[in-house]
């Protein structure tokens, strides 16, 4: 038998992507393809539950961190009181996302030698992986810069709070608004932003 991480920990290996590969050459694998990997049962099944626990933890918070996601509740770097200016705020945010990289980057690698040593591939399959491969968000100023003007637009029409994670209003017509949400950065009660030059 097998645990549901050990199964995503070698759908997520080099070593699945060369059995799909030798299956399928082409770049559609089937259902057929991903059912004929064959089962082999890694030496060290509590650490390769262990990284892939981390890895998992660490693609849902990166996605969670994106205003599309369920999840999303906040634009972590400009939370109020965390730091003096945005610009530190956001300048520690690259440190961390980079940190955060190499972690999943090493991981990665851990998981594609966990399979690889499983399988018997040391001479055919090498662990590396391109960190471009890693495919968590990046810092970038214009597009954080265009993520922090949405949040800032949804915290003044009110579906977002400074003072709570996650959506607080999604409703038309102020059904259900509820002003006292917030306190810090008061929303816009008839979610009507007047744009002038004055």
């Amino acid at each position: 038998g097998f645990s549901t991480l050990v199964c995503l920990g070698l759908l997520g290996s080099k070593t699945s992507f060369e059995f799909l590969r030798a299956q399928n050459p082409t770049l559609n694998f089937q259902a057929s393809n991903v059912g004929g990997i064959p089962w082999v049962q890694p030496k060290d099944i509590a650490r390769c539950e262990s990284v892939v626990r981390e890895l998992v933890a660490i693609y849902k918070h990166d996605w969670d961190s994106v205003e599309t996601s369920w999840g999303f509740e906040r634009i972590e770097w400009c939370i109020i009181g965390e730091s003096d200016s945005l610009p530190s705020s956001w300048g520690s945010e690259c440190i961390r996302k980079s940190s955060v990289v190499e972690n999943a980057h090493a991981l990665e690698e851990e998981n594609n030698w966990i399979f690889i040593d499983a399988y018997g591939l040391g001479n055919e399959v090498s662990p590396s992986i391109d960190k471009d491969e890693i495919s968590l968000s990046y810092p970038d100023r214009e597009k954080d810069s265009q993520r922090l003007t949405s949040y800032a637009i949804g915290c003044m029409m009110g579906r977002y709070s400074l003072d709570e994670p996650g959506l607080i209003y999604a409703h038309a017509g102020n059904t259900g608004f509820d002003p006292t949400r917030y306190p810090s950065f008061p929303a816009d009660q008839d979610g009507i932003l007047p744009v002038t030059d004055l």
